[in-house]
């Protein structure tokens, strides 16, 4: 409204000076009939700008018409405020939990290592006839803009089951990273056109359980934005989502500690699915946690543990990202000296098999990584290492992320320790659940009676 004050005296400004100009040239002109001509001049004032006033009043209406059929038009230019802020909140690597950092932070991109995912198991235990795309799909690993080209993926929301670590959440804030890129960026990869949404589960899993006020996927946006002081603009993403524009994440489907309110949320997972059917949904989980609380009609794929191509490309990656930060500058002598700290790395690695074993995992590979770049060396002692693992696992990085938990680091590493006595002396790497169950009830009863075995597992 004020610019349309603005407007209209601007306007009745310029008239009175345009009719001042022609009264001082007819009374130059004509002196016999000033007074008649200026009565005149001045009633063309008045209609003159009684019809602004029509016109920018009309115009006004049209505009309120306007943005209530296209509620996006009274945000236009927002999307890029939006992916600017994605861009800057999900731009570098996440090392929150673990006991040994750096003192800068690393760009995601300059790291990031793309996981391969597959099919395999779906395809093989999928109860409904799986589309012969699909099984073409899963006798190859595959990235994940490649997956979204597929046609046969297009139609239902895919889930992305991998174990901790595995590299989900890094991934989803990768995709995230790419899509609130600058166009020329985005042209670049094969990421689809595609606004992205980002939304950790957990942190929403108390308004979603709420029954007083529904919670929407909408809110659930304008709640993270809240969190660094911007507002959201609901009507605009409401209309990029019932375009269909969207690329919607939503991430830790398990990692809500509660069971009821794990249903709930699982229950609002799918309510979102059904209240934006054009949308493309991605939606991350652990296997085990998963399978308790499944979601209908969706495609399920699963993380690949790193090959030894992509455990080298990583260190490489990583080496030579902190060296840059480290020195502050990119030259030869850079390169140089993280070239030397990935080949001690990769060649450690190879030679030992246990710790190669460790490196298939991202977060594990990165803590080795780190350790290695920070103390020049790896423990010589593996079970100091092992004994870091397991802190960050067991407490640190649960906390960092925010899954809540009514145990702490000690209880539950006593609690696993019988069960990982037993494997040793089994010399097994799995076992049975029903088995580990047995094991570790009698000390699981001394420390939280009311918690079944399944459920801590």
């Amino acid at each position: 409204m004020n610019g349309k004050r603005a407007l209209i005296l601007l306007t009745f400004a310029i008239i009175i000076i345009l009719v001042a100009a022609v009264v001082f040239v007819s009374i130059e002109v004509y002196p016999q009939w000033p007074t008649l001509g200026i009565a005149a001049i001045l009633t063309l004032i008045v209609t003159a700008f009684g019809s602004v006033v029509a016109i920018l009043g009309g115009l006004g209406n049209a505009i309120k018409t306007i943005e209530q059929i296209f509620p996006e038009s009274a945000h236009w230019g927002y999307e890029k405020k939006y992916r600017e802020y994605l861009h800057y909140w999900n731009r570098t690597v996440d090392v929150k939990g673990l006991s040994t950092v750096g003192t800068y932070s690393i760009d995601l991109e300059k790291v990031f290592v793309e996981l391969r995912l597959s099919f395999e198991n779906q395809a093989k235990t999928s109860a409904d006839i799986v589309p012969e795309e699909l099984i073409q799909l899963s006798r190859k690993r595959h990235g994940l803009w490649e997956l979204l080209q597929f046609e046969a993926l297009s139609s239902k929301p895919l889930v992305i089951l991998g174990p901790p670590g595995s590299g989900k959440t890094t991934l989803m804030r990768y995709a995230t990273f790419v899509l609130s890129s600058e166009r020329k960026v985005r042209r670049q990869t094969e990421a689809p056109d595609k606004l992205p949404i980002l939304i950790y589960l957990r942190e929403h899993q108390d308004n979603i359980a709420a029954t007083d006020d529904p919670f929407s996927l909408v809110d659930a946006v304008a709640y993270a934005f809240g969190e660094y002081d911007k507002q959201l603009p609901k009507p605009w993403l409401r209309g990029k989502l019932d375009k269909g524009r969207c690329l919607i994440m939503l991430d830790g489907l398990d990692e809500v500690a509660d069971d009821k309110k794990r249903r709930d949320v699982v229950s609002w997972v799918e309510k979102q699915i059904d209240a934006y059917p054009d949308n493309q949904f991605l939606i991350t989980s652990r296997p085990h946690g998963y399978r308790s609380n499944t979601l209908q009609g969706v495609h399920t794929c699963e993380v690949q543990p790193f090959t030894s191509k992509q455990i080298e490309k990583f260190v490489q990656n990583w080496y030579l990202a902190h060296e840059i930060m480290s020195q502050q500058r990119d030259d030869e002598g850079v390169h140089m000296e993280a070239r030397k700290g990935a080949r001690d790395l990769t060649q450690r690695l190879s030679s030992t098999p246990e710790l190669m074993a460790l490196a298939i995992n991202p977060l594990l590979l990165t803590m080795i990584a780190t350790v290695h770049r920070y103390k020049s060396a790896l423990p010589r002692r593996r079970v100091e290492l092992y004994k870091e693992i397991c802190d960050v696992f067991l407490g640190q990085w649960r906390q960092a992320r925010g899954i809540e938990g009514d145990m702490t680091p000690e209880q539950r590493r006593s609690i696993l320790q019988p069960l990982a006595f037993h494997m040793m002396a089994q010399n097994s790497r799995e076992i049975p659940a029903y088995e580990a169950e047995t094991i570790i009830q009698p000390r699981l009863r001394t420390v939280n009676p009311d918690l079944e075995p399944k459920d801590f597992l």
